[in-house]
């Protein structure tokens, strides 16, 4: 759920950047296609880039755990008692942060998709015409409007109108602009909290209003008598529908605008905004990469797949891993602690002790502990990965406690004993 939400969101930061650069960079430029390519591919990047991996050349030093640790799950340490990740589900914040989110989402999706039916239904009224489309009548006070290959229109048009209108909504059927609209909308409801989200849907929707206002007036040869027609239909938008609609009055002034508007060399460096968003993105996806969980021992063969730091073949052996140090990370029978995973977390939880120096002074943070056990299941060599970013307080009861930790049974590689390493984070955190 914290990992869910943290994609969340890092999503939202990126779709944010990318509203940012449109906005100030993009946004009056004539060049459509290439707008809608923007859009559409950034917005899709945005869900992609957190789910892949980080670029590591940008992680800071001592700040983490090392790469190819087998990493424990977190002990919690607080000013008043020690707490492990068992702590009661419904109250940690994030619950009810996820909550909170959930009925947006169900909010947002329930109106996008009354909406949806709402279109769905008016597209069964459709009588295909001479030409193949499919045409739907509408009441006078409506705007005409397009959903995939079925145009709305409403009764009042004159033919001269009509035939200019038609051209706009062919221009939306032909290049599926309303898919980008189901597209965005979906994002919406994804986003709904993030302002950003719901701009670069109203930006696309113009944007591809733009490019069919252009292909349409070229085709009439006549942009003032165009023009004439947007100012005409300026009335009476329908905003059940989840379509294309011809002209939304708020939107006048600026598709008269953009009508007119020319193609330069000088608008085309504006594009160069991109390069330093991409490399902003970049850089925050290294920066926000989720660490991996440690799943319970008796299940890490069948959690594995899920858990980045163990490899499996498909008959669910584990595939063996050193370190640089050439200390095995991972290997086919793993050391045990006495009593096993549970009793290891209740030990752990049990004797760290927040220093009350510490305490005192308000220090808190996670310290990241490596250490070995040996192949006489003994703790070697416990060492603190980021000494340099914590408490020098925090470090030394960690370390403390990590040497109290009574005699392990190895772990076993090709029936020998041999040494594993592990990664433990401590949280020390005093309770608000």
């Amino acid at each position: 759920m914290k990992a869910f939400l943290l994609y969340i969101g890092e999503v939202n930061i990126y779709l944010t950047v990318l509203a940012a650069v449109y906005y100030l960079f993009l946004r009056r430029s004539p060049r459509f296609v290439l707008n809608r390519a923007i859009l559409l591919t950034g917005i899709a990047a945005a869900f992609a880039l957190p789910a892949a991996p980080a670029p590591h050349f940008l992680s800071a030093e001592g700040a983490g755990p090392a790469p190819g640790f087998l990493r424990l799950p977190e002990i919690a340490v607080g000013g008043e008692e020690n707490m492990l990740r068992s702590e009661h589900f419904f109250s940690r914040p994030v619950f009810w942060l996820f909550a909170i989110y959930l009925a947006g989402v169900i909010g947002f999706g329930l109106h996008f998709f009354r909406r949806l039916l709402h279109t769905l239904r008016q597209c069964r009224q459709a009588v295909r015409s001479e030409d193949g489309i499919r045409r739907v009548t509408l009441s006078e006070n409506t705007q005409a409007a397009s959903f995939f290959h079925t145009l709305f229109l409403p009764s009042r048009l004159r033919d001269e109108n009509e035939a200019l209108i038609r051209a706009h909504e062919a221009v939306h059927m032909r290049e599926r602009h309303t898919a980008d609209l189901l597209f965005t909308e979906i994002v919406k409801i994804i986003s709904w909290f993030n302002p950003a989200a719901h701009y670069l849907s109203a930006a696309a929707e113009m944007n591809n209003e733009f490019r069919a206002d252009r292909v349409a007036a070229a085709a009439a040869r006549d942009k003032i008598t165009y023009g004439k027609v947007l100012i005409a239909e300026a009335l009476g938008a329908n905003h059940s529908l989840i379509a294309h609609q011809f002209l939304k009055p708020e939107t006048l002034k600026t598709r008269i605008a953009m009508l007119t508007r020319k193609t330069d060399r000088k608008s085309a460096l504006n594009y160069l905004a991109i390069i330093p968003a991409l490399a902003l993105a970049v850089f925050v996806h290294s920066c926000t990469e989720a660490e991996p969980e440690m799943p319970d021992q008796k299940t890490e063969a069948a959690e594995s797949k899920k858990n980045p730091d163990i490899r499996m073949i498909e008959d669910s052996v584990p595939i063996p891993q050193k370190g640089e140090d050439g200390i095995y990370t991972v290997v086919e029978t793993m050391p045990e602690f006495p009593g096993g995973f549970s009793a290891l977390m209740a030990f752990l939880g049990e004797e760290m002790k927040y220093p009350e120096g510490a305490k005192d002074d308000g220090a808190e943070g996670t310290v990241f502990i490596s250490f070995t056990i040996d192949e006489e299941g003994l703790t070697r060599d416990p060492v603190v990965l980021n000494a340099a970013v914590v408490d020098e307080r925090l470090a030394a009861e960690a370390l403390r406690t990590v040497g109290k930790m009574p005699v392990w049974t190895p772990g076993r590689q090709a029936g020998e004993k041999v040494s594993v390493k592990y990664n433990l984070p401590v949280r020390f955190q005093l309770a608000e």
